[in-house]
């Protein structure tokens, strides 16, 4: 049995990671909740088990050979980056970057389980597949539990950190690419690497070719110009004219237009009370209340002080 979109072996693993969540989630809520030491020490092991997991593959002979199974532990894409930041951002990281955590766990946690593009073709229950719900389900799920326990409670104006901050990730994991490719790690040279018909870590290269709809939408929604070959490459036999992505650069609107709403709409459901104070502030300064607007911007600024 081989993972296939919502094939048998996709929905158990995909039930399983959800019950799991679950269990912690409610452990958390009943428990854990009351013992902020605890529950910080429970997530940082959480999130180091996540670390662990993703070195873990070098374990097997068949990722053992060196240098060649380096390739296997660098942040080749979004979720390999988080997977190998996350402990230390929950520990050690800033306001910021621990809004990229919260957004971005949950949005690629939940979308690599829905649609496990990577895992495609691969035993069901063997190693690859279980260790790819596994980190994702926790990249998922550790962002969730630091609200619950309190070791961070999110603001929905801070939505925007996150589409910011994966421009950045995405340049870490191009020049991650191009520096496996120069040291002859990957077998590919730079016309292959362009031409993103094999590695496309977080499709810094361009869509997937067999990416069906979802690549007709990033198509749409990415200018001309950034697909487009400025002048000749004779090495690579591309020609002024010829389609190609600009790396990193293609993307960042597709991805600000469908990142942007979905982390907004995280940030609402997880900080509602001050999207609706906020939201009042709106409506009382149209109406010209100074009174009521004074009032809820102190409520605002106490909140600020308890964060």
């Amino acid at each position: 049995m081989r993972i296939q979109l919502f094939s048998w072996g996709h929905v158990i693993l995909l039930l399983s990671t959800v019950l799991a969540g679950a269990g912690l989630i409610v452990l958390f809520a009943l428990w854990l909740k009351k013992h902020p030491k605890a529950s910080k020490i429970t997530i940082a092991l959480l999130l180091f088990f996540g670390l662990v997991i993703h070195f873990l593959r070098l374990a097997f002979t068949e990722y053992r050979v060196f240098p060649w199974s380096i390739q296997y532990i660098t942040p080749m894409s979004i979720s390999a980056f988080n997977a190998l930041t996350f402990f230390f951002i929950f520990l050690w990281g800033n306001k910021m970057w621990k809004s990229y955590m919260f957004y971005v766990g949950i949005f690629t946690g939940v979308m690599a389980c829905l649609l496990p593009i990577t895992a495609y073709g691969r035993p069901a229950f063997g190693f690859d597949a279980i260790r790819f719900f596994v980190i994702h389900g926790i990249i998922c799920i550790a962002p969730i539990l630091m609200v619950i326990s309190g070791n961070y409670r999110p603001n929905w104006r801070s939505a925007y950190f996150a589409p910011l901050l994966i421009t950045v990730v995405l340049l870490v994991v191009l020049i991650d690419e191009v520096m496996l490719t120069a040291l002859g790690i990957v077998d590919q040279d730079m016309g292959t690497l362009l031409s993103h018909a094999d590695r496309n870590g977080a499709l810094v290269w361009g869509p997937e070719p067999q990416g069906g709809v979802a690549t007709t939408i990033f198509n749409a929604l990415c200018p001309k110009f950034f697909k487009t070959a400025l002048f000749d490459i004779p090495s690579i036999g591309l020609l002024k004219g010829d389609l190609i992505y600009w790396p990193v650069i293609w993307i960042v609107i597709p991805g600000l237009c469908i990142v942007s709403p979905v982390c907004l709409l995280i940030g609402i459901g997880f900080d509602f009370k001050s999207f609706k104070r906020d939201m009042k502030i709106c409506w009382y300064t149209l109406k010209r209340n100074k009174t009521k607007v004074t009032e809820l911007r102190a409520q605002r600024k106490l909140r600020k002080i308890k964060r």
